[in-house]
C-alpha cells in the first residue's frame, strides 16, 4: 500500500497544476475515479473550469482543492517523503482520498474544487448549489483537527515622499522609510495583542514592499501589501475600523483588497466526535487545533454546513520551495476517512 500511495501522490505532483490551469489534474481523477467505479458529476464554475463531485445528494461532504501555487519545486522522492508544489497542499488529501475510495464504498459527497488559492470560486460554487450539512474540508493540519479558522484582512498600502539626488538626504522624504514607519507602528495596535487558545495572536504578514530604484534617488512613492490575521473571538468590523483610523491618522492611501470572516464550531460537534471515534480505531491520539489560513470551509461554514478543517501535511511547509510530505501521514488519513465512509 505504501508503494501504492507514494505513486499516487507522485503523479498528481506531476501534474502542474496553478489556480486557472486545474485542466489536466481534473482529468487524472476523473480517471482515477472511473478507474474505482465512482460516479460523478461535474459542476460548472466558470469557462473551462468545475468541480468534481462524488454523491452530490449527501448531506456530508469530503472537500480538498485540486490547484496550488505557481508552482516552485517539481515532484520527486525520497525515502517515505514526496517533494514538490502541491505535495502537501493539497494533493496529499487528493491522494488520502482516492486511495480511501479504493479501499471503502461511501455514499458521502466528495468534492475537488478549483480556485482555492485564489478567489475559492470553486467552492463558492459548491456551497451555493448543495447546501451541505457537515463536512470536513481537508487541507494540511498535520493530522489535527482544526475546529477554528482564522480570518485575515489584507490592505494595500500607499504612501508619497519627495525626490531628491539620493546624495542629498536632507533636502528629501524618502517614501519607504516612511511606509516602514507606517509598518513597525502596528505593534502598538491593541487587536494584535489578542490571543485565541487554538490559533494563538493575532499577526500580520508584510506581503511585499515595493518603491524605489537603482538610481541614485532618494524614493518618493512606496506601497506595500499587508495581510491582518483575524481571531474568532475577534469582531472583523471592528478591526477593520481600527485598520482604516490607523492609516487615515498616518495619511496613508489604502484599499481593502480581501475580507475573510473567522469561524469557530464547538469541540462537541457530530462531525468532530465521528473524526475523533474514527481517529482512535486506527491508533491515532486525535489533537483538536485551529488553522491560521483561509480554506474552502469559510464558504461552505457560511452557508449552514458546520465544518472542520483535517488532513495531512504541513501548513507551515506549504507555499515554499521545501514543501513536502511523509507518505505513511497519507496512508494515515486513509485509514481514517475510510472509517468515516
Amino acid at each position: 500500500m505504501f508503494k501504492k500511495a507514494r505513486e499516487e501522490l507522485i503523479n498528481l505532483v506531476k501534474i502542474e497544476s496553478p489556480s486557472g490551469k486545474e485542466k489536466e489534474i481534473l482529468k487524472y481523477i476523473e480517471k482515477r475515479l472511473k478507474e474505482i467505479g465512482m460516479d460523478y458529476e461535474r459542476q460548472h464554475v466558470s469557462e473551462n473550469r468545475y468541480n468534481i463531485v462524488v454523491n452530490p445528494s449527501s448531506s456530508f461532504v469530503f472537500c480538498t482543492h485540486v490547484d496550488t501555487v505557481p508552482v516552485v519545486s517539481r515532484a520527486y522522492s525520497k525515502g517515505n517523503v514526496v517533494y514538490g508544489t502541491g505535495s502537501a497542499d493539497a494533493k496529499a488529501s487528493i491522494a488520502s482520498l482516492l486511495i480511501a475510495l479504493e479501499n471503502r464504498d461511501t455514499k458521502k459527497a466528495i468534492a475537488f474544487t478549483v480556485d482555492e488559492e485564489e478567489l475559492g470560486l470553486g467552492s463558492k460554487v459548491l456551497a451555493e448549489e448543495y447546501r451541505f450539512k457537515s463536512g470536513i474540508v481537508m487541507e494540511p493540519t498535520n493530522l489535527n483537527i482544526c475546529i477554528a479558522q482564522a480570518g485575515s484582512l489584507e490592505f494595500e498600502i500607499k504612501i508619497n515622499g519627495k525626490e531628491a539626488h539620493g546624495s542629498c538626504i536632507e533636502y528629501g522624504e524618502n517614501a519607504i522609510e516612511k511606509i516602514i514607519d507606517v509598518i513597525k507602528g502596528f505593534e502598538e495596535l491593541e487587536f494584535l495583542k489578542e490571543k485565541h487558545d487554538l490559533i494563538g495572536f493575532s499577526k500580520y504578514n508584510v506581503e511585499y514592499i515595493k518603491g524605489g530604484s537603482k538610481v541614485l534617488l532618494i524614493p518618493a512613492y512606496c506601497e506595500a501589501l499587508i495581510d491582518f490575521r483575524v481571531l474568532p473571538n475577534q469582531n472583523i468590523e471592528y478591526v477593520e475600523n481600527i485598520l482604516k483610523n490607523y492609516f487615515r491618522e498616518k495619511n496613508v492611501e489604502y484599499n481593502l483588497i480581501d475580507v475573510s470572516k473567522p469561524f469557530e464550531i464547538p469541540e462537541n460537534s457530530i462531525v468532530v466526535e465521528n473524526l475523533k471515534n474514527s481517529m482512535k480505531k486506527v491508533g491515532i491520539e486525535p489533537k483538536i487545533s485551529g488553522f491560521k489560513s483561509w480554506t474552502d470551509a469559510s464558504h461552505l461554514y457560511e452557508h449552514g454546513c458546520e465544518v472542520l478543517i483535517f488532513g495531512p501535511g504541513k501548513l507551515e511547509l506549504s507555499h515554499t520551495a521545501k514543501e513536502h510530505i511523509d507518505i505513511n501521514d497519507v496512508l494515515i488519513a486513509s485509514n481514517i476517512i475510510a472509517e468515516m465512509f
